[in-house]
C-alpha cells in the first residue's frame, strides 16, 4: 500500500509526531470521539478489531485512525462512521494471555477528514486530510476566550473532585499559547453526549470551538450544581430521619428513668396481670395462665413467639 505522509504548513518548526501518513487503517469507536493532545488507553476485545491491531503490528504501523460510529447497529462500516476523526500514534500494547485482550496506549495527535475510504482484508483504510492548527500567533481576543475556559475549568474542579486531578495537572503542564488544545481539553473533560463532542471535533475554526466547548462547559457546571443539590437534600433527609430516631431513643430512656413510661412488655405484662386479678378462675386454669405469663416474660419482644402470643 502506497504510503504518502502529510506535514503541517511550514512554521520553522515540525515535530516527528506531525508527519503522518495520509493513508490510515481506521478503528471505529463505538461511544465518543477523541481529541488531539490526549493520551488515552484503549481496550480491544472484539475478534475483528484483534484481527486489525495485530495486522498494524505485523505491519509494524504506529498510526491509526480513531473515528465515532454514527450507530454500531449499522451493518454497512464506511457508511457508519463519521467523516472527521483523529490520528493516534501507537505508544504501547498490552497483552493479556489470559483472555487475549489488548490494551492500547495512544497519544492522539491531529484531526483528520476522510477523503475516500475503502474495506480490506484487516479492515478500513481511508484517505485523509488533516486539519493543523493555523492560528500559531494568539491573539488577545482568543487568549481571553482561552482564559474564559481556564476559569470555569477551575470553578468545574471545585465542585467535582472527579475532574480536580485532572484540571490541575493539566493547568500545571500546559501553556496557555495553544487555545485550540485547551477546548480540546475541556471538551474531553465534561460528560457531553458523543454527537456534541462530535461536533467540537468537527470544528476547525478554533474561535467557533471555544464557543461550543463553554457551552459544553455551563452545562457541565449546571449538572454538577443539580448533583450537589440532590446529594445535599438527600443526607439532610437521611441526617433528619437519624436525628429523630435517636432523640425518640432518648425520650424513652428518660421517660423510663423517670418512671413516665414503662417499655412496651412491661405494660402489656401488667395490663395482662390486673386483668387476671379481676376474673374468677379456677385453680386449674390459674395454674395454665400463671405458666403461659412465665413463659411470656422471658421472651424477646422482636421474637416470632412474642408476636404470636
Amino acid at each position: 500500500m502506497e504510503n504518502r505522509e502529510s506535514q503541517p504548513p511550514d512554521t520553522g518548526l515540525v515535530r516527528a509526531s506531525e508527519i503522518l501518513p495520509e493513508d490510515l487503517h481506521i478503528l471505529p469507536l463505538p461511544t465518543r470521539p477523541f481529541f488531539p493532545g490526549m493520551p488515552i488507553p484503549l481496550i480491544v476485545d472484539q475478534p475483528e478489531m484483534l484481527k486489525f491491531v495485530q495486522a498494524l503490528l505485523e505491519a509494524k504501523l504506529n498510526t491509526i485512525g480513531l473515528v465515532l460510529q454514527k450507530s454500531p447497529t449499522i451493518n454497512d462500516p464506511q457508511k457508519d462512521l463519521y467523516r472527521v476523526g483523529v490520528a493516534a500514534k501507537l505508544i504501547r500494547v498490552f497483552a493479556d494471555e489470559n483472555s487475549g485482550v489488548l490494551q492500547l496506549l495512544l497519544n492522539c495527535v491531529e484531526r483528520f477528514s476522510i477523503k475516500e475510504i475503502r474495506q480490506v482484508e484487516t479492515g478500513l483504510v481511508a484517505r485523509v486530510e488533516y486539519h493543523y492548527a493555523t492560528e500559531f500567533t494568539v491573539s488577545p481576543e482568543l487568549k481571553a476566550y482561552s482564559m474564559a475556559i481556564i476559569s470555569t475549568l477551575k470553578e468545574l474542579s471545585q465542585m467535582s473532585p472527579i475532574h480536580m486531578e485532572a484540571i490541575k495537572i493539566y493547568l500545571q503542564r500546559s501553556s496557555m499559547d495553544d487555545p485550540g488544545k485547551v477546548a480540546d481539553f475541556a471538551a474531553n473533560l465534561t460528560s457531553a453526549s458523543a454527537a456534541e463532542l462530535q461536533d467540537v471535533l468537527e470544528t476547525f475554526s478554533i474561535r467557533e470551538r471555544i464557543d461550543k466547548v463553554l457551552v459544553l462547559l455551563r452545562k457541565e457546571l449546571e449538572m454538577t450544581r443539580l448533583q450537589q443539590k440532590i446529594t445535599k437534600q438527600i443526607e439532610e433527609r437521611i441526617s433528619k430521619q437519624q436525628r429523630e430516631f435517636f432523640l425518640r431513643e432518648q425520650l424513652k430512656e428518660i421517660k423510663q428513668e423517670l418512671g413516665l413510661e414503662k417499655e412496651g412488655k412491661a405494660t402489656e405484662i401488667e395490663t395482662f396481670t390486673n386483668r387476671i386479678k379481676e376474673l374468677k378462675l379456677s385453680p386449674e386454669v390459674q395454674k395454665v395462665i400463671t405458666e403461659e405469663m412465665d413463659k411470656f416474660q422471658i421472651l424477646e419482644p422482636m421474637s416470632p413467639e412474642y408476636i404470636v402470643t
